[in-house]
């Protein structure tokens, strides 16, 4: 993560919300479990940003399932266009998005799938 304040708060939330629980879950209880984990993060970012509109859970996978493979990869695109921009700018380092470019990639594969 670039940001340092994020990257700081992402490392505090995995201390208390470790991803070693995942280990050993299977199937559709592997991905209601990793949606649950992934909202609380973000809800707490909100709840922190002082964000009073928060969408709940269920508000939230109802998105997700409305989302279209288009809109992820519109979506994907914006985020690369960013990654580059802030590159140029000298915001965040050229392997930082070298990196991410490969993660985005695989993301990409998978949701084409």
């Amino acid at each position: 993560m670039p940001c340092a304040l994020c990257r700081k708060h992402y490392r505090e939330w995995r201390k208390v919300h470790s991803l070693e629980r995942f280990s050993g879950l299977e199937g559709t209880y592997f991905q209601e479990e990793a949606e649950r984990w992934l909202w609380a993060l973000h809800d707490e970012v909100n709840q922190q940003r002082g964000v009073e509109a928060r969408p709940t859970l269920e508000e939230a996978r109802a998105a997700a399932a409305a989302a279209t493979t288009n809109d992820l990869q519109e979506s994907l695109q914006k985020l690369v266009e960013v990654l580059d921009r802030a590159k140029l700018e000298r915001l965040i380092d050229g392997a930082f998005v070298r990196d991410w470019r490969g993660r985005l990639s695989l993301l990409r594969r998978f949701i084409m799938v």
